[in-house]
């Protein structure tokens, strides 16, 4: 039965509305839009028929579905007027109101595809209006030409990305609505698909644009190897300091190798082109476990304890789950990328893993190093107590007889000091100042994560000439230092109000101090660490300094020949 014959039988009564259609159908401007496209939409719908609601409905808003049409329309436009011309000459012919309304809405329907999964009759006619993409390869392809002629105004180029992004949309989900055109079609259809895609990826992307999703996963994958290595440095870590031996398990290797093996999963789910999903279901899992793994170290992160000191444990587990949150992004971003036509060409495959190698060995190297900055903050932060004070120091009067102003035991011998700030005492976490007049407590340094700082005696205290600088020895003692993290083992101090100038780290021990400098003996080298300015230099000696002395700007020091 031609269509003519179909049109009569479907409205007998509108035999001129159906010449005209027919004749819309033969426009010059069509190559696929045509009484061809028509008439297998219509065949179609005959072997749907039993699923629709109103089968002569969907025939009607097959015939009329693409009844305007221009190739440089607005999307959606064509459809819009197509099904206005619907509702305005079925109305004309006496149609009933209600079955008018449910054509025109159908016609909508066929400008995304998109209907709902209980609408029975826009899954028929959205199924047969994409009939041709499961038909054999050769009528395919006439399609696809078909398709390019019609847009014969566009740039190669431009044409390639929008019928990439066309193509890529209707794979993105289920091709067919109903359950008989899923099972019969969705098969042939998608690999119809994905062959025209293959095609048209060399004229959409720019050369080696196919590298920009590479660096992209490269990036994901060096993220994951620095999460596990975070992972591991936190685990390994005892909960807080000080830790019984039994408590530091060390670093364990399997986390790292947990991490490589999770990014050579992905690579070789990345490299299977027709399984989008190997991809982005794991970005999904990367940033869900990120963000619950950092809910549960805010919960669970120390607090302040006497006696006991913050380890890096909670802070390298943050970092870690911040991590995992930034690789299931960069992983997500990279499919999108890769699956956007100006980077769908896949570079060849050596250059790609290539590519991708190098930029995960710097993304972790960046991330694990970046990363000591955060812990050491964290744990200075956590750790350090410091009060100050902005009262003057009273002044003790002469007195000559006899009777005594106050007394305090101290805990090692030497460990005081007289300043212009009080009497400062060294004590095994930290630095204590009290009013010379008084005793009272002016303000107080200790560090949760040093034990036995006192123990140094008079070398743990520096003051400088002035007496309104000290500089403070904080060694470690017997608490683990933090591997990779640089804690200071120098706070040096404003006498007078508290005030941290600075804090440095280093292994030799302090000489000299003033306000602008401290100076430092590191084996043959005398080292001079900046207070209120960023002076900073460095000197070798033939022989080893046990003693100096700040002038000015000049540094003199005590020489012990080897």
């Amino acid at each position: 039965m031609d269509l003519r014959d179909q049109w009569n039988r479907l409205l007998p009564h509108a035999q001129p509305l159906g010449d005209d259609l027919l004749a819309r159908y033969a426009e010059q401007q069509r190559h696929y839009h045509d009484q061809r496209h028509l008439t297998e939409m219509l065949e179609a719908i005959d072997k749907l028929a039993d699923l629709a609601d109103d089968a002569d409905t969907v025939r009607l808003a097959a015939w009329f579905h693409d009844a305007i049409y221009e190739p440089t329309a607005e999307p959606g436009e064509n459809e819009e007027v197509s099904a206005q011309l619907a509702e305005l000459e079925l109305s004309a012919y006496g149609v009933p109101a209600e079955q008018v309304e449910e054509v025109g809405r159908l016609i909508r329907l066929t400008a995304k595809h998109d209907c709902d999964p209980d609408d029975a009759n826009g899954a028929v006619l959205c199924d047969a209006d994409l009939r041709i993409l499961s038909l054999p390869a050769d009528r395919y392809d006439e399609y696809a030409v078909g398709i390019r002629e019609e847009y014969g105004h566009i740039g190669d180029r431009d044409f390639a990305r929008g019928r990439m992004t066309f193509l890529q949309g209707l794979a993105g989900t289920a091709l067919y609505a109903t359950s008989r055109g899923h099972e019969n079609w969705e098969a042939a259809a998608r690999e119809n698909v994905d062959r025209e895609l293959t095609t048209w990826a060399p004229k959409a992307a720019r050369p080696i644009s196919g590298l920009i999703p590479m660096i992209y996963l490269g990036a994901a994958l060096g993220v994951i190897v620095a999460a596990s290595v975070l992972l591991g440095r936190g685990l390994g870590a005892a909960a807080h300091w000080p830790a019984a031996p039994n408590k530091v398990t060390g670093f364990p290797v399997w986390a790292p190798i947990a991490g490589t093996a999770v990014a050579a999963a992905l690579v070789c789910a990345w490299f299977r082109r027709g399984q989008p999903r190997l991809v982005a279901i794991p970005a999904l899992a990367l940033v869900a476990t990120g963000v619950v793994a950092i809910g549960v170290c805010w919960w669970r992160w120390p607090a302040a304890q006497p006696g006991a000191a913050m380890s890096e444990r909670w802070p390298y587990l943050m970092l870690a789950s911040v991590a995992l949150v930034l690789a299931g992004a960069l992983l997500a971003l990279a499919r999108r990328l890769r699956l956007a036509p100006p980077y769908a060409l896949a570079p060849p495959r050596a250059l790609g893993f290539g590519v991708a190698l190098v930029c995960a060995s710097l993304l972790a190297w960046i991330v694990v190093s970046a990363g000591e900055p955060f812990v050491q903050a964290r744990l200075e932060t956590a750790n350090t107590v410091s009060t100050t004070t902005t009262i003057p120091p009273g002044v003790l009067p002469v007195r000559l007889d006899g009777e005594l102003a106050w007394s305090r035991e101290v805990p090692a011998t030497g460990a005081i000091a007289g300043t212009a700030g009080g009497v400062a005492e060294l004590r095994s976490d930290g630095v204590v100042m009290s009013d010379a007049t008084t005793g009272q407590i002016r303000w107080r340094y200790s560090r949760a994560d040093v034990d036995g700082a006192a123990s140094n005696g008079s070398r743990g205290l520096l003051v400088s000439g002035d007496g309104r600088t000290l500089a403070a020895h904080l060694p470690y003692a017997g608490n683990r230092a933090p591997s990779g993290i640089e804690l200071p083992t120098y706070a040096v101090l404003n006498a007078e109000t508290g005030k941290v100038l600075t804090e440095v780290h280093t292994d030799g021990t302090a000489l000299a101090v003033d306000g602008n400098q401290l100076l430092v003996a590191e084996g043959k080298y005398v080292v001079a660490h900046g207070v209120s300015n960023p002076t900073h230099w460095r000197t070798r000696l033939q022989c080893t300094v046990t003693q100096g002395e700040l002038l000015a700007d000049q540094a003199r020091g005590g020489r012990r020949l080897r």
